[in-house]
């Protein structure tokens, strides 16, 4: 009798932690921006980058650290994007422009609301820049 009613509390337990109550939310934060992915070999031969982001008349020079612009008041709607690379080989600089829409990032899923937008970009070995 003592092991069936130990199972009926642990049944009853495991129903209501899985039943849809509260979502348990941290507080981890999103980096708002534009990340930046280059492919190899060219990775290799870049000193630096930055993006020229732009939208509703107004324009802001970023400097690219570890990958990624941090673009404070990104929009969630498309935004023009310049990338600059600056080469090591004194080659000259690859320079393109293309349209990115950032999206909400949810860090904790969609049930804790969204972290601020994101998007990304990726830097073929030729040159090529697309939305990644």
């Amino acid at each position: 009798m003592r092991i069936l009613a130990g199972v009926g509390v642990l049944a009853a337990a495991v129903t209501v932690s899985c039943g849809g109550g509260e979502v348990a939310c941290t507080m981890i934060g999103t980096p708002v921006g534009i990340s930046l992915d280059i492919e190899q070999p060219l990775e290799a031969e870049v000193a630096g980058a930055t993006m020229t982001v732009c939208w509703a008349e107004t324009c802001h020079t970023i400097p690219v650290a570890h990958g990624f612009a941090t673009v404070d008041d990104l929009p969630a709607a498309p935004v023009k994007v310049t990338v600059t690379l600056v080469r090591t080989d004194l080659a000259p600089s690859i320079e393109q422009t293309l349209e990115v829409t950032p999206e909400l990032a949810y860090p904790n899923g969609p049930d804790c609301g969204a972290g601020g937008p994101q998007a990304g970009i990726r830097v073929a070995a030729d040159g090529t820049v697309t939305e990644r």
